[in-house]
């Protein structure tokens, strides 16, 4: 009898059994737009970003960061936040971002900009070209450079911390 049970329970492991399993939501998208740069050489150019997910289980972020690069040469110009219209989603599944930005920020050329959800990893890429203008402003480029700093600055304080508590132990020992 013993045998014919672990023979039984042994043939339970080679045949599929349906077990009931939470699927998870739908990971957020984002659909990004940039003005036509053509038609507003003397204004400015308008980035637009609408985040698409649900915020029930999704958290959209405070604002979706645009990174530059030069087309030719791919070099990495720096990024640009784009932040949220009104600090509110207008909708349960929808945020809308956007700002302007002087048409002189930008360097001549042709160039790739990338929008990132920074939580979720959401991307959506364009192209742009700027006719022959100036240099740019390569102080607009950094304004996004403040995380690295953020966590330099983090793991020092970290490896500090961590050099304390190993000194309050050896005390105590």
């Amino acid at each position: 009898m013993r045998c014919i049970i672990a023979l039984a329970g042994l043939s339970l492991l080679f045949f599929p059994m349906v077990c009931m399993a939470s699927t998870q939501p739908v990971q957020p998208s984002l659909s990004f737009e940039v003005s036509n740069p053509s038609a507003s050489q003397n204004g400015s150019l308008t980035f637009s970003a609408t985040w698409n997910g649900y915020v029930s289980y999704n958290i959209p972020p405070e604002q979706i960061m645009v990174s530059v690069f030069f087309e030719p040469d791919g070099s990495r110009l720096g990024t640009f936040p784009i932040p949220r219209l009104n600090g509110v989603c207008t909708s349960e599944n929808a945020c809308m971002y956007r700002t302007s930005v002087k048409y002189e920020d930008f360097p001549s050329g042709t160039f790739m900009l990338i929008a990132t959800d920074p939580l979720s990893g959401a991307t959506d890429r364009q192209m742009i070209s700027i006719l022959l203008h100036s240099d740019g402003n390569t102080g607009f480029f950094t304004q996004g450079e403040h995380d690295q700093m953020f966590l330099l600055a983090s793991a020092m304080l970290g490896i500090f911390l961590v050099f304390v508590l190993a000194l309050l132990v050896r005390e105590k020992t």
